[in-house]
């Protein structure tokens, strides 16, 4: 009986485990729904009238709340995919998100800076050369 209880908790420790680290992000009851778009030098998302164009990579702790989402047509690369957007941590939205893809238990994302963007958060610069 006790060694029945044992692997029970394990088991379920292990389950709570696995869902804790790659569960995807709650979405808001209307979330902004952005597109993806690909320019000369660089992929980019639309919202509306905002241009959202890569910046630099981003840490787990700059994630504010989960705003909204993007679908990524499949290419001949990759099945489609959906991006989780993100605010900046202390700042607007209008400004600044993080696009962040949940692949298991990897996530990759990157900092995006709307185009009208003029103050840059402190510690952060971009990576690329068109965008400084």
């Amino acid at each position: 009986m006790k060694k029945g209880i044992r692997i029970l908790s394990a088991l379920l420790f292990i389950m709570v485990i696995l869902a804790g680290c790659s569960s995807k992000p709650q979405l808001p009851e209307t979330p902004i729904v952005y597109q993806h778009n690909v320019g000369n030098e660089y992929v980019y998302l639309t919202a509306g009238d905002k241009i959202y164009v890569p910046y630099c990579a981003y840490k787990p702790s700059m994630l504010g709340e989960c705003i909204g989402y993007c679908d990524v047509e499949a290419t001949e690369y990759s099945g489609a995919t959906r991006e989780y957007i993100y605010e900046l941590k202390g700042y607007s939205s209008d400004e600044w998100i993080v696009s962040v893809l949940f692949a298991g238990n990897f996530r990759e994302g990157m900092i995006l800076r709307e185009l009208n963007a003029t103050e840059i958060p402190e510690g952060l610069s971009s990576e690329y050369e068109w965008n400084q």
